[in-house]
C-alpha cells in the first residue's frame, strides 16, 4: 500500500512538471497579440461605420477620447492612431478605456464596401482590471472582468452605433 502511495505520488508530480512545462512554453512561443474580447459585425463599408463612430463619439457626454488621440498624428509615431485603431473612453458612471480596432486592413476596406467589423483590442476598467485577450488580462477564466468590459462596452457605445447605423450588428467572438 506505501509503494502505491509513493508510485502515484511520483506520477503527480510528474504529470504537474510536464504539464507546467506545456503551459510556460506556450505563453513563451505565442505570438504575443492581443487578440480579440469580442467583435461586432455590421452590413456596412468601412468608411460608414467609421464615420459613424466619429459622430456617437461626438454627440455622446459620457464618451471621449483624449485631446492627443483625436489629433490627425502620423501613423509612425502613434501605433494606437492609424486608422485602424481607436481609444475610447467611457463614463459609467466610473471611467472605462478601451482600444478597439477595424478588422482587415487598408486593402480590405477599399474592396469590401458591403462588410467591416469592429473588436475590442484591450478593456480596462477604473480599476485598472482588464487588458487583453492575448497579452493577459481578460482570460477565459477571468469571465467577470471580461463580461464587466463587455456589457459596459456595449451598453454605452454599440447600442448608440447600432441606433446611428439603424442596423444591428452581429456579435463576433
Amino acid at each position: 500500500m506505501k509503494a502505491l502511495k509513493i508510485v502515484f505520488s511520483v506520477l503527480g508530480l510528474v504529470f504537474t512538471v510536464v504539464l507546467g512545462l506545456i503551459f510556460f512554453l506556450g505563453y513563451m512561443f505565442s505570438a504575443g497579440t492581443h487578440g480579440s474580447i469580442k467583435g461586432y459585425e455590421y452590413a456596412v463599408s468601412k468608411e460608414n461605420l467609421e464615420d459613424a463612430i466619429k459622430k456617437v463619439i461626438l454627440e455622446n457626454n459620457s464618451l471621449y477620447r483624449s485631446l492627443q488621440d483625436t489629433l490627425d498624428l502620423n501613423p509612425n509615431k502613434e501605433y494606437y492612431n492609424n486608422g485602424a485603431y481607436i481609444r475610447l473612453y467611457i463614463i459609467a458612471p466610473d471611467t472605462f478605456s478601451y482600444i478597439f480596432r477595424f478588422a482587415g486592413d487598408e486593402e480590405n476596406w477599399k474592396n469590401n464596401l458591403k462588410r467591416s467589423e469592429i473588436f475590442i483590442c484591450y478593456a480596462y476598467d477604473h480599476d485598472g482590471n482588464g487588458g487583453s485577450e492575448g497579452g493577459g488580462g481578460v482570460e477565459w477564466y477571468r469571465w467577470g472582468v471580461k463580461k464587466k468590459l463587455i456589457k459596459t462596452f456595449e451598453d454605452n457605445f454599440v447600442s448608440k452605433l447600432d441606433e446611428q447605423l439603424a442596423i444591428k450588428h452581429l456579435d463576433r467572438e
